[in-house]
């Protein structure tokens, strides 16, 4: 069978916050994984699994789901989602991400800051990037911790009966700048690689930050959502399906924000084959 080099990407959703009425912990951020060179056959379906973000939590935030493209009900690729936050130090990360060495690639989530304290909440941390971790979350008055690799920057913590920062996101779009660690009280970290950030708010940004602490025993804030890219040269591949299809530049780019199939159509060269001998391939 005919094979397709891809290039693939997974990041995690953010944990949610914690939420007490005397200290709130921030979440993790998601990991993100890349492998460069994901050799696809030409007619499988692949499993695209895309982490649901953390929320719902009080005490003990609720955890990011993991992203993961899989091959037969294995996973070929898989980015754990963030550990919800706590008082203490947040939960473990939500699944084992793909550690093989060679064309994979990545970052682990930042660690979300501890309530600690009797009136203080922390920060989220920021989801990883494509070749280091995001940045730390804060507590209180010190700054949130910037990435490098691309990764999202932490978000900062608050004071009395505020809610902290969450941790800035990082993009599909593949390796960039990198996100800044908050430096006001409650703001989210810088986004990197295209990622959401810098905005005042609890919830982590797009894709994988986590989400902020709060000490109102009100509301904290919800991780960010996971997200899946599968990408190819136009010319290896024709008729691909599953999630959102783009063209950027020479390659073809299939974005998944919910789970789904990505199935891999027919080899672009085969294509041509048939439609020159004047027949209409059946859709695979």
């Amino acid at each position: 069978m005919a094979t397709v080099n891809t290039i693939a990407r997974v990041i995690g959703a953010g944990g949610e916050g914690s939420s007490t009425t005397s200290a709130g912990g921030g979440a993790s951020g998601g990991d993100l994984r890349q492998d460069s060179v994901m050799v696809v056959t030409v007619g499988e379906t692949l499993t695209v699994t895309v982490g649901t973000a953390g929320q719902g939590g009080g005490a003990t935030g609720g955890s990011g789901g993991f992203s993961s493209i899989d091959r037969g009900g294995s996973p070929i690729l898989r980015a754990a989602g963030g550990g919800g936050g706590t008082v203490g130090a947040p939960n473990a990360q939500n699944g084992t991400s793909t550690t093989i060495a060679g064309t994979i690639t990545g970052g682990t989530g930042g660690a979300g800051a501890t309530g600690t304290g009797s009136t203080t909440s922390g920060g989220g941390g920021g989801a990883g990037g494509y070749s280091a971790a995001g940045g730390a979350g804060s507590q209180g008055a010190v700054n949130g911790i910037s990435s490098t690799g691309g990764g999202g920057g932490g978000g900062r913590g608050a004071g009395a009966g505020t809610t902290a920062g969450g941790g800035g996101g990082t993009g599909l779009t593949g390796a960039g700048a990198n996100g800044a660690g908050a430096t006001v009280n409650s703001t989210r970290g810088g986004g990197g690689s295209g990622g959401t950030g810098d905005t005042v708010t609890p919830v982590g940004g797009t894709y994988g930050g986590g989400g902020g602490g709060d000490d109102t025993g009100t509301t904290a804030g919800n991780g960010g959502p996971g997200g899946v890219e599968i990408r190819y040269l136009t010319a290896d591949l024709s008729g691909a399906t599953g999630g959102a299809i783009t063209t950027d530049g020479s390659f073809t780019v299939h974005t998944f924000t919910t789970s789904g199939d990505f199935v891999a159509g027919v080899a672009a060269e085969v294509l041509q084959d048939v439609i020159g001998m004047g027949v209409v391939p059946f859709p695979r």
